[in-house]
């Protein structure tokens, strides 16, 4: 069933290309892919000392995955260090480690997600993993991840991560709020809008709805699902910005509409905080990744676990695709590491292997086909239905080219302006559009 939803995404053609190459672990799979002591790691042990720094961000849906890393410190010669830094430092530091010379950077394994992953590669910051995923794919279970995911992890035709995990906003709510007052769980920004009114009215909660629309970055992927659903783009076919747009218009008004609903701190809230809202009892509803989920039913976590329910994304208007975004992460190698290269595919490997797909499936909607088909594991992350239906109902990546990153930073403030104002949308957008083409050619794109 959940399978069978994500095929429909497919372009056949690239994933069949890249599904070759996976299904190529020929007679050499197994070579260069040993145990850890504790049987998960994938690495062999190392001849010299080697010391294996990854840089990943802190989230419930990632923490499983880059632990496990750190499992080869149990092979021969090899440590691995993992210290979680929050997402924004994450940012900072990859460019920062990435672009030094060869042997001087500060991490050797890198969390991207599909964004990062093609402004890094365009760059020639990332190792191809095609040769290694070709001679041992098979036997670190690389074959058993789904081929339009690996696409997504892959860059003018080679693979450059390997991914643990995808994602994609989707609605949760209070399932007893709900229920005692007769709503049923929004489909539109509309009958969000109706139920939060409706919420608000009967004294429940002055806050019913939270988002991440955080200022220093967040504000931007909310702008995106409102600006896609209702059937706009960030550039025409010529790569030439275009937020300047009806589309974008309605946009603007509907993250002014949605804030309204939200706490007074609308615009520093993150995934966590919004988490924490909903989690607290200050919010009812929620559009949130899916990844963050599993917090709000851990009764170690939440005030309310019993009571929460998912349900897809909420489209911004009828018949329009979700409000929402669909992402896909994983590790890469970075190509200025001194360290083997064979012995940091190992590592990379490791996460996703059995172990930590296992670990993380409550966690995160996981890259493994046969782990996300496993029944126990299905019952322990009741969010994977409605975060497979916003998927199949339309919800998409962003743009997967270089200069994505450069619009996006060059247009946050003059959304999160709009957004927070009460002037013409268009007239903010029409200078978004200004600052982003001048941005764009300065970055030589």
């Amino acid at each position: 069933m959940r399978q069978s939803q994500v095929m429909g995404k497919r372009s056949v053609l690239s994933a069949l290309t890249v599904l070759t190459a996976v299904s190529l672990a020929g007679c050499g799979a197994g070579s260069q892919v040993a145990g850890g002591t504790d049987g998960s790691c994938v690495a062999e042990g190392s001849t010299e000392p080697a010391t294996v720094n990854v840089l990943a961000f802190g989230a419930p849906g990632i923490d499983p995955f880059s632990t496990a890393m750190t499992s080869c410190s149990g092979v021969e010669n090899l440590t691995v260090n993992h210290s979680p830094v929050d997402f924004s430092a994450q940012l900072e530091k990859a460019p920062l480690s990435l672009s030094q010379p060869a042997g001087n950077g500060s991490y050797d394994i890198i969390e991207v997600y599909n964004t990062t992953l093609v402004e890094y590669a365009s760059k020639g910051w990332l190792a191809p993993l095609d040769d290694w995923v070709a001679e041992n794919g098979e036997a670190a279970g690389i074959d058993d991840i789904d081929p339009e995911l690996l696409e997504k992890m892959s860059y003018d035709g080679q693979l450059y991560a390997l991914p643990n995990q995808q994602n994609v906003h989707i609605l949760m709510y209070r399932e007893d709020i709900l229920t005692d007052l007769g709503i049923e769980p929004p489909t539109t920004y509309e009958e969000l809008y109706a139920a939060a009114e409706k919420i608000r009215a009967a004294g429940v909660s002055d806050a019913p709805f939270t988002a991440s629309f955080n200022a220093d970055s967040d504000i931007s992927t909310a702008f995106n699902n409102a600006l896609t659903s209702h059937g706009g783009s960030w550039v025409d076919d010529e790569g030439r910005p275009t937020l300047a747009s009806p589309a974008g218009v309605a946009a603007i008004n509907d993250l002014r509409k949605l804030s309204s609903y939200m706490s007074s701190d609308a615009l520093t809230l993150n995934n966590a905080k919004a988490v924490a809202a909903l989690q607290n009892g200050q919010s009812v509803m929620g559009i949130v990744y899916a990844g963050r989920a599993a917090t709000l039913i851990d009764p170690a976590l939440s005030n309310f676990a019993d009571d929460f329910a998912f349900a897809p994304a909420p489209a911004a208007v009828a018949g329009g695709t979700p409000a929402a975004q669909w992402t896909q992460d994983g590790f890469a190698i970075a190509k200025n590491s001194g360290v083997d290269f064979e012995t940091l595919a190992g590592v990379t490997a490791t996460s996703i292997g059995e172990d930590a797909m296992t670990t993380g499936a409550p966690f995160a909607i996981v890259s493994r086909t046969s782990m996300l088909n496993n029944p126990e594991l299905q019952a322990k992350a009741p969010y994977w239905d409605a975060a497979l239906a916003t998927l199949e109902a339309g919800a998409d990546t962003l743009p997967l080219e270089p200069y994505m990153p450069t619009i996006q930073q060059s247009t946050r403030a003059l959304i999160v302006e709009a957004v927070a104002g009460t002037g013409d949308p268009m007239e903010a957008l029409t200078k978004a559009d200004v600052a982003a083409t001048e941005a764009l050619a300065s970055a030589g794109y």
